[in-house]
């Protein structure tokens, strides 16, 4: 079927990564020291992420943190995502305000700095972001970037314990999107907080 032709896709994807992430560990051991070892470690950190290795992905950028090495602004982003993985909230909001500053407009890592902020317990803050996100991306064309802002909105109520605001605004969602598997996910959530 369709669906078990996307999960072979996606495991065959899987074990690509694993052989390069030993590459680039190979190639870091092999030329220490030097600008490409030093790429090889960014790479590899964000493909440890990738593979939701976050130990090994958090051990490394700890390493570099302490080394205080300059970090690029293309992996503040990866940085901040990777901090975030490993409980270290605080940091994580700092990382994602410097990717920001740096231009990253990924309507997904601006979603996920929502949570950062969350388990920074920066909750007013979290509340404002996820309104000035929906803000920003109501005039877009991406109706898929549209409805994840939507579902974040509903998300950042549930948390928040606006269980009532939060399933007035995923009915609406559902007659939207009334198969889509976010949206779904969001009205188990509100359905379970409402005690159903």
């Amino acid at each position: 079927s369709r669906f078990v032709a996307v999960d072979e896709t996606i495991q065959a994807y899987r074990f690509r990564i694993d052989p390069i992430i030993e590459n680039l560990a190979t190639l870091e051991a092999q030329f220490p020291g030097t600008p490409a070892a030093q790429r090889a470690r960014w790479d590899r950190i964000s493909l440890l992420l990738d593979r939701q290795r976050f130990a090994e992905a958090g051990a490394l950028l700890q390493i570099e943190l302490a080394k205080k090495t300059p970090v690029p602004a293309w992996f503040t982003a990866v940085g901040a995502q990777t901090l975030l993985a490993n409980r270290s909230p605080q940091a994580s909001v700092e990382s994602f305000q410097k990717a920001f500053a740096n231009g990253v407009e990924d309507a997904s890592i601006k979603a996920t700095f929502f949570y950062a902020l969350l388990e920074a317990e920066r909750t007013d803050e979290a509340l404002a972001h996820v309104e000035n996100l929906q803000k920003l991306i109501s005039d877009t064309e991406n109706k898929g970037e549209r409805l994840s802002a939507r579902i974040l909105r509903a998300r950042a109520l549930l948390y928040t314990d606006q269980v009532a605001a939060a399933w007035q605004h995923i009915e609406t969602l559902v007659a939207l999107a009334p198969a889509n598997t976010e949206v779904n996910g969001v009205k188990a959530e509100a359905q379970a907080a409402r005690g159903w």
